[in-house]
């Protein structure tokens, strides 16, 4: 924790000495748009199960969560080409599954045919700060840029959303299906923080003090979410792309 503190305390004081430099421009800004997040793991597959004497199969299909990121930032320019920029996203993460477990299990001498089908989706939402290095290209209006750096990001809250239906067939007559839909929090099953490493590019148009900008970013988780408590055999890591677009403001 004292490390930690020192370099806080030297990042401030470095910030402060630069914006003694006459070149000094400020932007403030809003910015917002998809999030499309997976892990860095694949669950996807096929595993055979004994239950009761009898054989069920269970096939999984892993898949990416659409979801969406918005918030806030600070930038500040060292000259026309460098900036360092600092952002306060609310940001949804986390992924999705598909899946069906079938097999025949034999009850008093009777054959019935078992199908159950799992739509699951882990909802995953971080109070995030990126520090991001910013280049900017070009002399005109339009100018491209390139971004990099580190994220830090605080878990607010976890959610494991299951959609199961289930039926069952024996000698032509079927029950079912029926279907149930569940929410677990599992926010204590997951680690609280999480760092990652993100970097990607942009394009902006400035008209006088406002300007526009449409990016790119993808952000790679480096620490594990998960804990011993849930999949534990399993180190999952955040895997995003977000595609924004934001408006900013010239202060100074």
């Amino acid at each position: 924790m004292k490390r930690l503190s020192s370099i806080f305390v030297f990042l401030t004081m470095s910030i402060t000495a630069f914006c003694t430099i006459s070149f000094a421009q400020i932007n403030i800004g809003i910015r917002g748009g998809l999030n499309i997040s997976n892990i860095n793991e694949d669950l996807s597959g096929t595993e055979t199960y004994n239950f009761e004497d009898a054989t069920l199969i269970e096939t999984l299909n892993q898949s990416s969560r659409t979801t969406f990121n918005f918030g806030g930032f600070i930038e500040y320019w060292f000259n026309q080409k460098f900036a360092l920029q600092i952002n306060a996203l609310y940001n949804q993460k986390g992924f999705a599954i598909d899946g069906n477990v079938n097999g025949t299990i034999i009850d008093q001498g009777t054959a019935i045919d078992i199908t159950i089908d799992v739509e699951e989706t882990i909802e995953l939402s971080y109070l995030s700060f990126p520090l991001l290095a910013k280049a900017s290209f070009g002399e005109s209006n339009f100018r491209p840029y390139i971004l990099a750096g580190p994220e830090l990001g605080f878990l607010l809250s976890a959610t494991d959303h299951a959609k199961v239906t289930s039926e069952a067939e024996s000698q032509g007559v079927r029950v079912g299906p029926y279907t149930e839909e569940v929410d677990e929090d599992i926010i204590e099953f997951l680690d609280s923080f999480e760092f990652a490493i993100d970097f990607g590019g942009g394009l902006s148009y400035k008209f006088g003090n406002i300007s526009v900008f449409a990016d790119f970013i993808y952000s790679l988780g480096l620490t594990t979410i998960s804990t011993e408590r849930f999949l534990e055999d399993e180190e999952l890591k955040n895997r995003v792309i977000m595609v924004n677009l934001g408006l900013m403001y010239t202060v100074r």
